[in-house]
């Protein structure tokens, strides 16, 4: 669980660098973990 909150906030970091059209693959991500967990 702290791997994925590490994580998340890499995404997060890394989608404000990158902000193009990113969303749709972070909300998968985000889709994934919430299954995962």
């Amino acid at each position: 669980m702290m791997l994925t909150i590490d994580w998340v906030i890499a995404q997060n970091q890394s989608s404000k660098i990158k902000r193009n059209g990113n969303a749709l693959f972070l909300f998968q991500q985000v889709r994934m973990i919430i299954i995962i967990t």
